[in-house]
């Protein structure tokens, strides 16, 4: 897989099931990497919404709450 590349669904599923922590690392990197290639303007709003999203996840009492937000 490459830098660019989205792993497909199935791959993503079972990474998320059975290394939850290997799946939020690769989400972070990935994240990461898109924020980076945003135009440079966006790229401080951008980081500013992703920790808006990281905080709320944070504040899940539950893994489907990471779902919902108020953002």
């Amino acid at each position: 897989m490459t830098q660019n590349e989205m792993p497909d669904i199935d791959t993503l599923m079972t990474l998320a099931k059975r290394d939850p922590a290997g799946f939020d690392v690769l989400k972070q990197d990935m994240t990461r990497a898109l924020i980076e290639r945003a135009p440079a303007e966006h790229q401080k709003r951008l980081r500013g919404i992703q920790f808006q999203v990281d905080m709320e996840a944070r504040r899940a009492k539950e893994p489907h709450g990471r779902m919902r937000t108020n953002i």
